[in-house]
């Protein structure tokens, strides 16, 4: 059985290139730049200027972020409603950095070509990607992985 889903829960198994997409139209349409943000932006947002570990603090609790150590025993797991995990917050006020889904960023790993960082947690994952410095990578598109746009500053902000 598929759990219920709603408008307000987050997009996932979304591409690197649907998301760049994305960004694209989103663009055209406001007016102004939209993208996806880099690997150092995005953490920047989750750990802020003091280095924490994770977005919230140094300190992992059992129900601080959606993550696959989150209610253990319940099923079937789904996507929280972004800001369901008050406690997965960060300096900035940005939520959901350390769980529910993994996001894309605009950042290749050094050594490689075509495979860009992936970062936060997910409710498929354990505490060791919530930390705001983790970065992954896969090939193929997973099924917990969506994206988080940015608009710069423009002069006019």
């Amino acid at each position: 059985m598929i759990a219920p889903l709603s408008p307000g829960l987050p997009v996932v198994g979304i591409s690197k290139q649907a998301a760049d997409e994305y960004c694209r139209w989103r663009s055209q349409r406001e007016g102004r730049e939209v993208r996806l943000p880099t690997a150092d932006e995005w953490e920047k947002a989750a750990r802020g200027a003091d280095g924490r570990i994770y977005p919230w603090g140094n300190m992992v609790g059992p129900d601080y972020a959606n993550l696959e150590e989150t209610d253990p025993g319940s099923a079937p797991r789904l996507y929280a409603i972004p800001g369901s995990h008050p406690a997965d917050r960060s300096v900035y006020g940005v939520f959901d950095l350390g769980g529910n889904v993994r996001e894309w960023t605009a950042t290749l790993f050094p050594d490689s070509a075509r495979r860009y960082q992936i970062k936060g947690g997910s409710l498929a994952v354990s505490r060791r990607y919530a930390a705001c410095a983790y970065a992954d990578s896969t090939p193929a598109i997973p099924t917990d992985v969506g994206f988080r746009y940015i608009m710069p500053l423009t002069d006019g902000d």
